[in-house]
């Protein structure tokens, strides 16, 4: 028999009674001391009001993880009232080239702290509202990114809900591992290591590719100046192009530090294609 949602959750009105099998699993939750719960349940069980219902129970701040953009705005477009979402920068437009979005984007921001604008900035304003509010709405690339960075906005939430468990795992492998192919090395004019075939000859690589980033990310940036609103399609996509270089070389340094003899490394090509994983 179903059972009435209490209205001090603050629910969407829409939601108003528990099917049977979602109150015992909101309850047995929610009486629990253990740190973590699966629910493996077949689509349109109500899974995702079963989690936030738990949330609101108990009161804590929340990050609600999606798989997909477009799981989010689906979660948003049913509980929209109670949480904010938030997507990477490339989803909000720059509030120094509005007119241009989505050609230029938040993303393409020179000085995010420096802008005058960032009072004005999309981005900015919903991080602002995501980290104020009780339940965040991320994916889990963004998530990721974020939570393993320097002093992360997201950090020490007290609850994580993350919907698609079963995509989480491919979002870490994704998050961690590291591929390079034969066109990247050609776009970013790096020379090949000795032995392509072989992770050492990779590892011994990857000193001289960094500084080689670090010369042309240099050089990219005295071709970037003057006003930055006036900035033409080129300087944006050379804007692009010195950012894209510097995560790379954040990444290799990342992988010198962490690279072992455990880690997999293989090779595959399709046509012209070549392609090497760590």
């Amino acid at each position: 028999m179903p059972v009435q949602i209490d209205p001090s959750l603050g629910l969407p009105a829409k939601y108003t009674e528990w099917r049977d099998p979602q109150y015992a699993a909101v309850q047995a939750i929610s009486n629990s001391d253990k740190p973590f719960f699966l629910a493996d349940l077949p689509t349109g069980t109500g899974k995702s009001l079963l989690a936030i219902g738990v949330n609101r129970m108990e009161g804590n701040r929340a990050i609600y993880l999606c798989g997909t953009k477009q799981l989010q705005d689906q979660i948003m477009r049913d509980f929209g009232d109670i949480a904010v979402t938030l997507k990477g920068r490339n989803n909000y437009p720059c509030a120094y080239h509005y007119d241009r979005f989505p050609d230029v984007t938040a993303e393409d921001c020179r000085d995010p702290r420096g802008c005058k604008y960032i009072n004005d900035c999309e981005y900015q304003q919903q991080k602002g509202a995501a980290m104020l509010a009780p339940l965040a709405v991320l994916n889990n690339a963004y998530f990721l990114n974020e939570v393993n960075g320097f002093n992360s906005a997201f950090a020490g939430r007290d609850m994580l809900i993350a919907d698609e468990m079963d995509a989480l795992d491919n979002a870490l492998m994704n998050y961690i591992e590291f591929r390079i192919t034969n066109r990247q090395i050609e776009h970013y004019h790096l020379t090949m290591p000795d032995e392509p075939d072989k992770k050492e000859s990779w590892v011994k690589w990857m000193d001289g590719a960094i500084h080689q980033l670090g010369v042309q990310g240099a050089t990219l940036k005295s071709s970037l100046f003057g006003d930055f609103q006036k900035w033409t399609k080129s300087q944006i996509e050379t804007s692009r192009m010195k950012r894209n270089m510097e995560k790379l070389a954040d990444r290799l340094m990342f992988l010198q530090d962490e690279i072992d003899e455990s880690w997999i490394f293989y090779t595959s090509q399709k046509g012209n294609l070549r392609e090497w994983v760590f």
